[in-house]
């Protein structure tokens, strides 16, 4: 871009007229110069820990040009209360590590509350004035799609492969060396079906269907070793199979020769008990199993100045147990997180639910504060909460349902006679 005029092709000599408007004229092109944009982008080189701006936009150098040096903070000598200010790293051999909450007047306070490096003059920082401190309002991570995925907490599957397009199955060589990964989705549109891989072992790769559970209702001409009725041993003796009666029709079966089935019809879905504060489960009479939904509380959201992050959605364990030789267990259920106490403070993480020490749910992490992302333990089914990045909701328990963001978790159980 063109840079806007220098003072010195503004300025006027003693005497000349005019010399009011021209210095409105002055203070207005170096107000402007500070804006992002607006002025060519210098060079700011580090000096015990801190750089003073002069300008809306800088790069900003190692000191002695070292090939990594810290910013903890960044001088207000010249930029107003409530401006914007971009930086970047000068060179990719020299990193700047902006550090997070250095102390202070001029520290900077980042929306993870964790340091970011600049390892690359794509990658900027937007910060903004608001009064001692500089807070973050922005960042780019340039092509570097990896590190802003990880700082999102995006999962790994958005770099899978996928082909949603074959006209067959997939087969043992649709591999690792074929760029395909666990989880990986391939669509067979002339058959209709749906595949997922769940394993990706060279030239022995496993696809499972997912269509309609994987399943297929065959007709009598598909069973090719079905034979006739009078060359099979047809009755109730063991390894006799049943004759099918003319149009295809099974006939009336005799109970009393069924076996190994639970007595009294077990496995039938009998009640629920669904707590949303801590007690006692109580086995009713006649359940044999239970399976548990356990989610934990959600965290809670950051304050403005930190983007208004929201917290995380609550863990969510799910269990089958055997609860044959158990008459109660214990049950806790985690509470949302705490609100955050200012603009500049992160949300309270959100307290674990658990069912006895069967299994838990982990609490959500509180926006703002950077903690590991809560989750299921010990279910069979373990799932990570939703992240809820600048007021999105999560994909399980959004804020619409349990443990979602600043939503208390909750325990229920589903019993089974």
């Amino acid at each position: 871009m063109t840079d806007l005029p220098s003072d010195a092709s503004l300025d006027y000599g003693a005497g000349d007229p005019g010399g009011d408007w021209t210095a409105a004229v002055l203070q207005f092109t170096r107000a402007m110069r500070q804006l992002p944009g607006l002025a060519v982008s210098s060079e700011l080189t580090i000096s015990l820990g801190s750089v003073t701006p002069t300008q809306g936009i800088h790069t900003v150098d190692t000191e002695g040009d070292a090939a990594a040096d810290d910013l903890a903070t960044i001088a207000q000598d010249n930029l107003p209360d409530g401006w914007p200010l971009l930086i970047s790293c000068v060179d990719a051999a020299r990193v700047v590590t902006v550090k997070h909450g250095g102390g202070g007047a001029g520290q900077i306070l980042l929306v993870d509350s964790a340091d970011l490096v600049l390892d690359d003059p794509n990658k900027w920082l937007e910060l903004r004035r608001s009064g001692t401190t500089w807070v973050e309002a922005g960042r780019s991570y340039g092509a570097d799609m990896a590190a802003l995925r990880t700082w999102l907490g995006l999962q790994a599957g958005a770099t899978l492969k996928h082909n949603l397009a074959a006209t067959a199955a997939p087969t043992a060589n649709d591999d690792s060396a074929a760029g395909y990964s666990v989880g990986s989705r391939w669509v067979d549109v002339s058959a209709d079906k749906e595949y997922v891989c769940l394993d990706v072992t060279a030239t022995a790769a496993v696809w499972t269907e997912t269509t309609a559970g994987g399943s297929h209702t065959h007709t009598l001409s598909e069973i090719t070793d079905a034979g006739t009725a009078a060359g099979k041993n047809t009755g109730t003796a063991a390894g006799d199979v049943v004759e099918v009666q003319t149009g295809g029709k099974l006939p009336a079966l005799d109970g009393s020769q069924l076996t190994n089935l639970p007595s009294g019809g077990g496995g039938l879905y009998a009640s629920v008990q669904v707590f949303t504060a801590g007690g006692t489960w109580t086995k009713p009479a006649g359940i044999t199993k239970v399976k548990v939904f356990v989610t934990g509380g959600g965290g809670g959201p950051a304050g403005g100045n930190l983007g208004g992050e929201n917290g995380q959605a609550g863990g969510t364990a799910i269990e089958v147990i055997d609860v044959s030789a158990v008459s109660s267990v214990a049950v806790t259920v985690g509470t949302k997180g705490a609100l955050p106490g200012g603009d500049n403070a992160p949300g309270g993480d959100g307290g674990d639910s658990s069912f006895g020490t069967y299994c838990t749910g982990e609490g959500g992490r509180g926006g703002g504060t950077g903690n590991p992302l809560g989750t299921g333990l010990g279910g069979d089914i373990n799932i990570t909460g939703g992240e809820n990045t600048y007021g999105s909701s999560s994909i399980w328990g959004s804020k619409f349902a349990w443990g979602g963001s600043y939503t208390d978790g909750v325990v229920v159980v589903e019993e089974y006679e």
